[in-house]
C-alpha cells in the first residue's frame, strides 16, 4: 500500500514499477534535462555536481518513464518540462498514443542575455500530453514569470505560481499527482495548499531532504 502525501528518496523507474496500475490522476514533472554534467542514468536524476546549472545533465530515459507513467496513470495526464532536445521524443511519443498534445512555455522577461552567438534563454519548454477524455481548464499557453535565485537550493526549481496553475488546469481537488521527479519539493508544496493529495520520488538524499524541509513549512503555513 503507497503512503500518500509522501516523498521517497529512491529511483522513479524501480518505485515506478512497484506502483499500481491506473492509480494516478495527473503527473506534474521536471525531468533532467540534456545539457552537460556527470551522473544520472535510466529514470534518474544526475549528480549535480558544486550546483552548477550548466552540469545538468545527460537526461533521462524518456520512453521507460513515460511508459510507466501511462500505465500508473487513470488517463494519460501529463505536464512535463523538457529541453529543446528533449521536445520531439517526449511529443512522438504522445502521438504514437493519440493523445491530445499542447506545446506551452514560462517566459522569462528577466533572463540574461547571452554573448556566444545564440538567442537569449527566455523561454522553457513545458509540453502537456493528455488521452481523449481528460477535461482541462482553459489557460493561456505561455506562463510570464521573472526566473530568480533559487529559494531551496535547487538549481533548476520551477515557480510555485506556474506549477499551481497546472495542476488547477488539469486535476480536481482530493485528486492523486505524482511527479517522479521532485527535486525541491514544489510539486508537493502546491499540491498541499491547493488540496490534492501527493507522491514523489527525488533520488538525491540532498534534494530530498530540502523538499521534505520545505513540505513541512508549507504544512505549518496552512494550519
Amino acid at each position: 500500500m503507497l503512503e500518500l502525501n509522501k516523498i521517497y528518496n529512491t529511483d522513479c523507474l524501480e518505485f515506478m514499477r512497484s506502483m499500481p496500475d491506473s492509480c494516478v490522476d495527473l503527473v506534474v514533472t521536471d525531468p533532467p534535462y540534456e545539457i552537460h554534467t556527470k551522473g544520472g542514468g535510466l529514470g534518474r536524476r544526475p549528480v549535480y555536481e558544486n550546483g552548477a546549472l550548466g552540469k545538468i545533465s545527460q537526461g533521462f530515459d524518456a520512453e521507460a518513464t513515460l511508459e510507466q507513467i501511462a500505465r500508473i496513470c487513470k488517463k494519460i495526464n501529463i505536464f512535463i518540462f523538457c529541453s529543446t532536445k528533449q521536445k520531439p521524443r517526449i511529443m512522438n511519443w504522445g502521438y504514437k498514443r493519440d493523445c491530445n498534445i499542447a506545446e506551452l512555455a514560462w517566459y522569462k522577461p528577466n533572463a540574461a542575455p547571452f554573448t556566444n552567438n545564440t538567442f537569449k534563454s527566455d523561454l522553457e519548454n513545458i509540453i502537456y500530453i493528455r488521452e481523449k477524455g481528460v477535461k482541462i481548464k482553459g489557460i493561456s499557453r505561455l506562463f510570464t514569470h521573472n526566473c530568480g535565485k533559487s529559494k531551496y537550493g535547487h538549481p533548476t526549481e520551477k515557480p510555485l505560481e506556474i506549477i499551481e496553475k497546472l495542476i488547477l488546469t488539469a486535476s480536481n481537488e482530493g485528486d492523486l499527482i505524482f511527479d517522479p521527479f521532485m527535486g525541491s519539493g514544489t510539486t508537493a508544496a502546491a499540491c498541499k495548499e491547493l488540496n490534492r493529495n501527493f507522491i514523489g520520488c527525488e533520488i538525491e538524499a540532498k534534494y530530498c531532504e530540502i523538499a521534505e524541509k520545505r513540505l513541512r513549512k508549507t504544512i505549518r503555513g496552512l494550519l
